[in-house]
């Protein structure tokens, strides 16, 4: 019937997303963009993201900006609550093993482990109005 959505065979939906106060998405770049699961997660998924504090952490070898920028426009027209900052994660060939795996995690976050603190603040204020504690603070 017209106006009818069928969801791919590919594609099962789970009944609900996980009742979290807020998403961090975290997503590679692929040839200039984020991958196509990612996307059929947000299409499927867009009641339970709506008016969701949310942002994106990509990753690549140039930190991933474009996928960035697509997913943030999916989600400010998925009606999320966007928080005002994202994070690019440089990943290098140095950053991997010979299986692609990453050597050291803590060194390959360095560069953006006041980013990462950062955000936190920003989750834990948009999850939690007039409380200046740190999610991790929270714990």
């Amino acid at each position: 019937a017209p106006g009818t959505r069928r969801r791919p065979a590919a594609a099962p939906r789970p009944a609900r997303a996980p009742p979290f106060p807020a998403l961090l998405f975290v997503a590679p770049q692929y040839n200039w963009g984020y991958p196509a699961a990612l996307k059929n997660a947000l299409d499927y998924l867009y009641v339970e993201w709506h008016d969701k504090p949310s942002t994106v952490l990509t990753y690549g070898t140039h930190g991933g900006g474009k996928a960035a920028k697509q997913l943030l426009d999916v989600m400010a027209g998925l009606h999320m609550r966007l928080l005002p900052e994202h994070i690019e994660a440089k990943i290098g060939d140095g950053d991997l093993d010979s299986a692609w795996q990453l050597v050291d995690i803590d060194v390959t976050l360095q560069p953006i482990r006041s980013q990462l603190s950062a955000l936190d603040a920003q989750f834990c204020g948009a999850t939690n109005p007039g409380d200046s504690r740190s999610l991790a603070e929270a714990e």
